[in-house]
């Protein structure tokens, strides 16, 4: 029960990134979108600047199912299980976390 769970929960952050992304960039469309660092300002294509990240971690998603498919000996542990899944779920806020500051950044509301 407790798999399955975590796994809904990881696709369900994956659906939300997602679907963020998505809608920021039909809504308000720039050819060039600007994350904030640290001390700097990165400038980027729309797509790489909302999804990409999103992609790339959708990517070590699937090869985590994958994965868990193929090796169910090696999950059976559940520490290592656990570790997986929750450095997975972390993965998933930071990003969601990530992607609702560039988009409040361009949209003008934290500056």
């Amino acid at each position: 029960m407790v798999k399955k769970t975590s796994s809904i929960v990881i696709i369900g952050f994956m659906l939300v990134s997602w679907t963020i992304g998505i809608y920021f960039l039909n809504i308000n469309y720039d050819p060039v979108l600007i994350i904030p660092t640290l001390n700097d300002f990165l400038w980027m294509s729309p797509f790489k600047a909302i999804l990409g990240l999103t992609s790339v971690v959708t990517a070590f998603t699937i090869l985590l199912f994958l994965s868990q498919y193929t090796f169910k000996s090696f999950f059976q542990n559940r520490k290592k299980f656990y570790i997986a899944h929750i450095s997975h779920h972390t993965a998933w806020i930071l990003i969601v976390m990530l992607q609702v500051k560039v988009i409040a950044f361009n949209l003008g509301i934290c500056h």
